[in-house]
């Protein structure tokens, strides 16, 4: 489009002026805008540019006034290995600043001095770092400022806390600029997915490189025991689907019948929306859970009967929601929804007064949306039929009474149970919110939980999970008459059906029994750890071992290189083939001059020679004729058979009178 040199020279100052303050990585998105409106200057280009500068300049403005609070530099926070040595310098200083003060309460009492100490080290650390909040203590139990105290000082405290500090600082940034949403990435930010997929990715190299092993020797690789846990996305659904039937069955007996709700945050939680007031998910989530918090404590003053389960998932630009699936007798279901209903609408009534002046229109709009939906349905499409979205309160608070004739509780539930675990027979289906499948999303919900600590699924109302999964530990059935009550929750926890454990959970008294360490910690304190089971007064030990970690064992060859920039010295030899020349020879065929090891007395009775006891000593479980040796503290031990292959351990089999193979391969 030609213009004179008046209306350009107007055109170009407004591009200038919409630009002017920006830094590159704001206006760069804007550059194909602001060239449509200096070359075709429409009233269309101008709105758009206009429209996309201003939303621009306030993410800006947000940014700007968010980093105003921070006190951490980026150059810190930005990379993982500078916050790790920002918490080694925290932890110097508060260790320096509890050896100041305790020179200057050195004639004092010690627990004048202990106060005075841990006082001073707490003002100091929230002076130096306010985003951390210490850990806090008692001040009648001098014990626990002691553990505080250990707290500070120590790195790996410091660590965790800053890590997890900057996930979210990174991740807040990300919102600030706009760069989660449908268009962008939903959910979660690109970066934030892209670290949590490399941080899952090295957990998993770390946990195929350690093995568990308990007193008695049998071995089982980490991996293995992970991977048959809950921590399984897979197993995880499954137990989950499976609680939610058992649940719903229990219902059905009790004759109470569930109601599907959908709670929400005011508008300004939600970062896509103008109101916003800058509050994070974490915010958002906390607020929610305030509220539910009253809603719940007055449910129980009226004496209401109810249990059902919670799904906390996020909208496209981060915010969580809550889904609860809820069941209550058939007479206390309205009551009970309009108390809840009640205090999740309390707040910013303006806005929902607001729809309620719109009534109409949005009557209007929703029978439009029907006879929509009834023309295609008459066409034969298979189209979901529009709710009644004109209520007033819907933003916030939604209920769904479920019918039974057109399926399961636990059938409606399923699929936002699967779209937030592993995507199970859903991955194809399209969400409306963001645009791409369920299945393409997953990894955006799972990086959203973990970077603001968000628990995703938590039962209302219900028997604890953990006996279940203890007394699933024992795999033998119990066949003393004494222990029939513990064999009928056993056989109930092992069936298919979940109704029959809490029906045997009703009837039979449980209690976690659980192993105490006094100072079992870096920190002093005492920890406790699960044991097993009390059932009706009988204890039953579900966890009989004692497992520790132990990195796998490497087998060392001839031409291994060390770890420095040093001569890569050739480490000892044993067997003709890692010398050419004999036992004792390098690569080379230089004498090393180390001799071999000797074995202990009557080694030669087993068929443990020299050759043997070094494989011994390297960490490698030696298998001579059907008996597994292996070295513990100096001292030769024979372990017995593994109850199963299952875990991938190294082992050097040798026949009397033969040699070593050489090659680790698994035991049979």
């Amino acid at each position: 489009m030609h213009l004179n040199h008046s209306l350009q020279r107007d055109q170009e100052r407004f591009v200038t002026n919409m630009l002017r303050g920006l830094p590159h990585s704001f206006t760069a998105p804007l550059l194909p805008l602001a060239n449509a409106a200096r070359n075709e200057p429409t009233v269309e280009n101008n709105k758009a540019f206009r429209k996309a500068a201003t939303k621009k300049r306030q993410q800006y403005s947000r940014k700007m006034a968010y980093l105003q609070g921070w006190k951490i530099p980026a150059k810190v926070i930005n990379t993982k290995e500078r916050t790790r040595e920002l918490a080694q310098q925290l932890a110097s200083q508060c260790y320096s600043d509890m050896c100041e003060v305790a020179e200057e309460f050195e004639n004092e009492d010690f627990d004048v001095s202990l106060v005075a100490t841990y006082d001073r080290v707490r003002e100091l650390s929230l002076l130096r770092m306010p985003h951390i909040q210490p850990p806090l203590a008692d001040y009648q139990v001098p014990e626990t400022m002691e553990c505080a105290l250990l707290r500070l000082k120590c790195e790996k405290w410091w660590t965790r806390k800053l890590l997890k500090l900057r996930k979210q600082h990174l991740e807040t940034l990300e919102i600030l600029v706009g760069k989660v949403g449908r268009e962008t990435s939903p959910y979660a930010s690109s970066k934030a997915v892209s670290e949590f997929v490399r941080d899952k990715e090295a957990q998993r190299r770390w946990a195929e490189s350690l093995l568990l092993i308990n007193e008695a020797g049998d071995e089982l690789a980490l991996i293995n025991a992970i991977e048959a846990s809950v921590a399984n996305p897979e197993n995880a659904r499954a137990e989950l689907m499976k609680r939610i039937r058992g649940i719903e069955e229990h219902a059905d007996e009790l004759g109470f019948v569930p109601v599907f709700l959908t709670l929400t945050a005011p508008s300004r939680m939600h970062p896509s929306s103008p109101k916003w007031d800058g509050s994070t998910p974490r915010d958002t989530q906390n607020y929610l859970v305030d509220v539910w918090a009253k809603a719940r404590s007055t449910l129980n003053r009226c004496g209401f009967h109810y249990f059902g389960v919670r799904v906390a998932e996020p909208h496209k630009d981060g915010a969580p929601h809550w889904h609860m699936l809820l069941f209550t007798h058939p007479a206390d279901i309205r009551t009970m929804c309009r108390i809840i209903r009640r205090y999740f609408c309390r707040e910013d009534l303006d806005e929902l007064m607001l729809r309620f002046k719109n009534r109409k229109a949005l009557r209007k709009k929703w029978r439009k949306a029907r006879q929509r939906w009834g023309l295609a349905k008459h066409n034969g499409y298979k189209v979901a039929e529009p709710r009644k979205f004109y209520m007033p309160f819907q933003p916030r608070f939604d209920a769904e009474f479920i019918d039974p004739s057109r399926g399961s509780a636990a059938a409606y539930i399923a699929k936002y149970i699967s779209k937030n675990i592993n995507g199970h027979e859903v991955a194809d289906l399209i969400d409306k919110e963001t645009g791409k499948t369920l299945g393409q999303g997953v990894c955006n919900v799972k990086t959203w939980s973990s970077v603001w600590c968000i628990r995703q699924f938590q039962f209302q109302g219900c028997d604890p999970i953990t006996a279940y999964r203890e007394i699933r530990r024992v795999r033998e059935a119990f066949a003393d008459e004494h222990m029939h009550e513990v064999e009928k929750l056993r056989a109930a926890a092992d069936s298919n059906n979940f109704i029959d454990f809490i029906r045997a959970m009703k009837t039979i008294r449980t209690d976690l029994q659980y192993e105490y360490t006094p100072y079992g910690n870096a920190y002093g304190e005492a920890t406790k750890r699960v044991k097993g089971l009390a059932v009706c007064g009988i204890t039953v030990c579900t966890r009989p071992h004692k497992w520790v970690m132990r990195r796998k064992a490497q087998k060392v060859g001839a031409a291994d290189k060390s770890w420095t920039c040093g001569i890569n010295c050739t480490p000892p030899a044993f067997g003709p083939s890692h010398g050419q020349n004999g036992p004792n020879t390098g690569k080379n065929g230089a004498a090393t001059g180390l001799p071999h090891p000797t074995p202990p007395a009557k080694a030669d009775l087993h068929g443990i020679d020299a050759e043997a006891m070094a494989l011994l000593n390297r960490g490698y479980t030696v298998v001579i004729s059907g008996q597994r040796w292996k070295l513990r503290h100096g001292s030769l031990e024979q372990l017995p058979d593994p109850p199963h292959p299952s875990g991938r351990v190294n082992y050097i089999v040798k026949m009397r009178g033969g040699s070593a193979s050489g090659k680790p391969r698994a035991a049979p």
